[in-house]
């Protein structure tokens, strides 16, 4: 599953904390020291803090990296750092644009763009749809695609292309293999990376069920019996996803928490609780399930 992360510290921010104190006689922003596996939503969580206000706060140019240890600012009353130059740029969405084609273009993480636009799982979008593109910082605008488009940097070109058809059949088949709804999970796969195998995340996860290298790697031969090609095999990558979720809800106990850790990492869940995004997430999830099961989604 994807770890969506961001960091990039304004070393001044910190004269302006001590004035702000200084002021109000009450801090209006704290430092976070970033620990293993922690995520923009998890550190927002912690404190009340919306993900898309620590990124702006923090006058993030690339919100794609996190750096264990590094120091992140934040906005505990809604307060941004002096000099943030960010500023949100309307994007019209052209025919064949997908939500994480578009993020891909200003250098944002997909989750945080669909929920500054309001968007849920499984992010559908329709061309001619103004989007709300957050912290960009101008006057640089981001160079519009060309056709035909140019893979993103989310994209792996040397990865095989599979066809809808091709994608929507092997998650079928395994999903009943291994006693799943089949529309729920291919309403899952739709959410991590709308079913292209050459999907891959800023973290570093990779394909169809957008799988760490890690869990890929321990989930091939531990649950399904064999290495799995998760990067090239668009078979592989899912049979080794829905294995790893039928491991999740083998020790959840059910679809939703499955969902949920899948998402948020089960060492989370079990230890913090499921955070909203996580609940959006898995009940987004859940409810799209319909759609795809009736017709009106791919």
């Amino acid at each position: 599953m994807t770890q969506r992360t961001f960091i990039r510290v304004v070393a001044s921010v910190a004269c302006a904390v001590a004035v702000f104190v200084g002021i109000s006689g009450q801090a209006l922003a704290d430092w976070h020291v970033v620990q293993p596996g922690e995520t923009l939503w998890l550190i927002g969580e912690q404190y009340g803090v919306d993900a898309t206000d620590i990124a702006s706060a923090n006058n993030l140019e690339n919100p794609n990296v996190i750096h264990v240890g590094e120091e992140l600012w934040i906005p505990l009353d809604g307060q941004e750092s002096p000099g943030t130059g960010g500023a949100p740029v309307i994007h019209i969405v052209a025919a064949g644009e997908t939500l994480g084609v578009i993020a891909a273009m200003y250098g944002i993480d997909t989750v945080i763009l669909a929920t500054t636009n309001g968007i849920e799982s499984p992010y559908i979008i329709f061309p001619g749809q103004e989007l709300t593109i957050p912290y960009v910082e101008l006057p640089v605008q981001p160079t519009p695609p060309t056709t035909p488009t140019t893979p993103p940097s989310t994209i792996n070109p040397t990865v095989p292309f599979y066809d809808r058809e091709t994608i929507k059949s092997a998650v079928i088949d395994l999903a009943i293999a291994y006693g799943w709804d089949p529309y729920l999970i291919l309403s899952l796969a739709w959410a991590e990376s709308t079913w292209d195998q050459r999907a891959i995340s800023s973290a570093g996860a990779v394909g169809v069920m957008q799988l760490m290298p890690a869990t890929a790697e321990w989930a091939g031969p531990a649950l399904v019996g064999r290495e799995a090609d998760y990067v090239n095999s668009a078979w592989d990558n899912i049979e080794t996803g829905i294995a790893y979720l039928s491991h999740l809800r083998g020790i959840t106990g059910s679809d939703y928490l499955a969902l949920a850790s899948y998402f948020q990492g089960l060492a989370s869940v079990e230890r913090d609780g499921i955070f909203p995004v996580t609940r959006a997430y898995a009940l987004g999830i859940i409810e799209s399930r319909d759609l795809f099961a009736n017709g009106a989604l791919p």
